[in-house]
């Protein structure tokens, strides 16, 4: 098992606990839908190097959430999305796409300040685990290089937002996070080379819609 997931499972396994120490308090629930655009590219000490003349990919970022609310100013939220990362980039006059897509679980711990019955603001933070879906370098052919790219992607998440109660049945929010890969995206078929320091990062912006439960 990788360093990395191993690192992944340590922090969801503190934040459960942390959750289920606070089992004598009145816990609240919610679930639903969020759904945005991600603007991906990718950094590392050979992103420059290899990909000299790079633009940002624009992607779909959407999925759904679940959340436990501990108190009035903290929680946790567990996120399943669908994220499309990698880039463009131009080689003479010819411009490629790199599609990386991920099948991507998140856990956050939630801070929240209301502004009144109405307003809140929040911030957010916390690791997250992608599994690679798609790999392709694409222009007018499409060339599959899921040989090439590593299977699993593992990062840190941190954002913010604002959500507003139209009535006691949903909340809607709106959502902007940064997300930056810690492991890299290549993936040599050939174990003796190394691979190269591209790593995944972007900004996604996202709306949705909280359903509360609770309390229990």
């Amino acid at each position: 098992m990788s360093k990395t997931l191993l690192s992944t499972l340590a922090v969801m396994a503190i934040l459960t606990a942390l959750v289920s120490s606070t089992a004598a308090v009145e816990l609240k629930f919610e679930a639903g839908p969020k759904v945005g655009v991600n603007f991906a590219d990718m950094w590392g000490g050979d992103a420059n190097t290899e990909f000299p003349d790079s633009d940002i990919r624009i992607g779909l970022l959407g999925g759904a959430f679940g959340g436990v609310i501990i108190t009035e100013n903290f929680g946790a939220r567990v996120e399943v999305l669908y994220a499309q990362r990698g880039q463009k980039e131009t080689v003479g006059t010819e411009e490629f796409t790199v599609k990386l897509d991920y099948f991507e679980i998140a856990l956050y711990g939630v801070g929240t300040y209301p502004i009144n019955e109405q307003f809140s603001v929040q911030g957010f933070a916390g690791p997250y685990i992608g599994i690679n879906t798609l790999a392709e370098y694409a222009n007018s052919e499409t060339e599959d290089i899921g040989d090439f790219v590593s299977s699993t992607d593992f990062g840190l998440g941190v954002g913010v937002g604002g959500s507003f109660w139209p009535n006691e049945m949903v909340r809607i929010f709106v959502n902007i996070q940064y997300n930056i890969g810690l492991t890299k995206v290549d993936d040599p078929v050939d174990e003796a080379v190394d691979p190269s320091d591209i790593k995944n990062h972007g900004v996604g912006a996202t709306v949705g819609a909280a359903i509360p439960f609770g309390p229990m």
